[in-house]
């Protein structure tokens, strides 16, 4: 409590200012994000929609780096946000998983209720993994946030390694699914400008 990470209140305890150090140090020093940042920044120009990058961290995703479209989305999504991976751009994070671990993190959360009152069970979510492993990227209509429709690709190192996913994002109400699965080369290409870098 003396240095600032946690402060004491009446009701409780909460963190403290000194955090925000070390998550701005995070985001200026982080490569995949200050790599991710101007190539997000194009991508959002050039298609008017929200841009973003996640990385895996445990069984959640977390938002590093963001580019806001022409019309932002409406909901709030502030970087350093933890969501769990079994739900919308996640998937592309698990499909990276091995055989194994993907047993295991399905047998300990394979089933969630979405957003459109739906629940995906083990095998649905398996299903989607697979076929995100055969077509490389995942289109989320509703899962996560009702209304949101994101279309998700992976980055992937000069290596091959899964560091990260980048997405687009906006809401039914301005895009139709069919508009967006267009623009999937150019989030092919920000993906690529990234994972070279990194």
């Amino acid at each position: 409590m003396r240095r600032g990470y946690i402060l004491q209140h009446r009701l409780g305890y909460s963190l403290g200012p000194v955090i925000l150090s070390l998550a701005h140090a995070f985001v200026v020093n982080d490569r995949l994000s200050t790599v991710a940042t101007p190539v997000l920044t194009e991508l959002s120009a050039t298609t008017g929609l929200t841009s973003s990058v996640f990385v895996r961290s445990g069984e959640e995703r977390i938002l590093i780096a963001r580019a806001d479209g022409t019309d932002p989305i409406r909901y709030q999504f502030p970087i350093g946000r933890r969501v769990p991976l079994n739900v919308g751009g996640g998937k592309v994070l698990l499909s990276g998983f091995g055989d194994e671990e993907l047993d295991d993190y399905l047998t300990r959360h394979g089933q969630v209720r979405l957003a459109t009152g739906r629940t995906q069970n083990a095998d649905d979510l398996r299903a989607e993994i697979g076929r995100i492993r055969q077509v490389g990227y995942h289109l989320a209509e509703s899962e996560r946030e009702l209304g949101a429709l994101s279309l998700t690709r992976a980055i992937h190192d000069s290596d091959g390694t899964l560091v990260g996913a980048i997405n687009l994002v906006t809401t039914g109400e301005r895009t139709r699914v069919e508009d967006l699965l267009p623009l999937l080369p150019e989030l092919s290409r920000g993906a690529n400008a990234i994972g070279v870098r990194v």
